[in-house]
């Protein structure tokens, strides 16, 4: 099998207005810190500071959605975001 990592963990549920599930990734300190190449204790005083990307905190968890990491991603590619790209 080899190095096979799963990432996040995925939380859905019933959209009964469409019939349909939403499923949404979410990362933790510990994955958003690895995807960004930092440590986590940076990721927390991000939060702590109210800079990087939002999460969402569920009993006594952080969970970063997936789709807020991309969000604060293409801010920063998009210089709306006072850290951007390394020159």
């Amino acid at each position: 099998m080899g190095n096979r990592r799963s990432w996040g963990t995925t939380l859905c549920r019933s959209n009964r207005h469409l019939a349909e599930w939403e499923c949404t990734r979410y990362l933790t300190t510990a994955e958003v810190a690895e995807r960004y190449r930092t440590a986590e204790s940076t990721v927390r005083y991000w939060r702590h500071i109210q800079k990087g990307p939002r999460g969402i905190k569920i009993g006594k968890r952080v969970l970063y959605p997936e789709a807020e990491l991309l969000r604060y991603e293409r801010t920063l590619i998009d210089g709306q975001e006072e850290w951007g790209l390394a020159s």
